[in-house]
């Protein structure tokens, strides 16, 4: 780990220089994917770096509603002074609220626009594991989001001397494979498919790896974690979407059949 590296003697969290390469890169393959649409540069860039309010708000509000459990049955929150109690409070990020906060804050701009909110969060939608694996690279030089007790192949020993199973590391493979599969797919159905990959991929990978993981700052309740809750929130979205889709299909087809 290397939470902190020394530019010129000023310090730099590493996690946040992970994030912005992720950011850039993501930025930049943004724009390779979107060449022959109707978006511009000059609105990709705008959109990516104010969609960073969104993103930074939605993941801190996310994390400081996990901890409301916490807090509740921790009688221990109460005896800390204030400035203690606000570093608690804010002291950690949470990806589902950060997305959601970024992309409210595009679907608006796409609106305010005129573009398809639709079709520009599918092109989007490619490049957010890649952002995201960077990020997970940055919670490894952090050491944070770090892994259960495990001392078999491939562990990593963490800044408290204890091996751990390499869930960062797991994580951003998995986020890379994904990008690939979303930048290079080619989909024959309309943009939203792209999102429906997404939401349907990513969420049954971060449930699963959610078991793999030891820290306990992201709140717990009936055995699960807040990322899980959300995951399993979406999945069923999902689930009674495609349903629904899958019905009007049908419908349509039945329709054309006798007219």
């Amino acid at each position: 780990m290397c939470p902190i590296i020394y530019i010129n003697n000023f310090p730099v969290p590493m996690y946040a220089l992970c994030v912005l390469i992720g950011y850039i890169a993501g930025i930049i393959t943004l724009i390779i994917i979107t060449s022959n649409t109707v978006y511009s540069k000059k609105f990709i860039l705008f959109s990516s770096l104010i969609s960073v309010i969104g993103l930074f708000v939605g993941a801190k509000l996310m994390y400081m509603i996990s901890l409301i459990p916490d807090i509740i049955h921790s009688p221990a929150f109460y005896t800390l002074n204030t400035a203690d109690k606000l570093f608690y409070l804010l002291g950690g990020y949470v990806f589902y609220g950060g997305m959601a906060g970024a992309i409210a804050i595009i679907c608006m701009l796409c609106i305010q626009f005129d573009y398809s909110v639709s079709d520009y969060c599918s092109y989007v939608i490619r490049v957010v594991p890649l952002i995201h694996g960077f990020g997970r690279i940055g919670c490894l030089m952090g050491g944070c989001c770090y892994g259960i007790k495990y001392d078999g192949p491939l562990h990593i020993v963490m800044s408290d001397n204890i091996a751990r199973f390499p869930v960062q590391l797991v994580e951003t493979l998995l986020l890379f494979m994904l990008a690939a599969f979303l930048i290079f797919k080619k989909t024959h159905s309309k943009n939203s498919s792209t999102i429906i990959y997404y939401l349907t991929i990513y969420p049954s990978m971060r449930f699963l790896l959610e078991f793999l993981r030891g820290d306990r700052i992201r709140g717990i309740f009936l055995g699960l974690s807040t990322s899980q809750w959300i995951s399993l929130l979406i999945l069923v979205c999902m689930i009674i979407y495609c349903h629904y889709r899958h019905h009007r299909l049908r419908h349509r087809l039945h329709h054309r059949q006798y007219h």
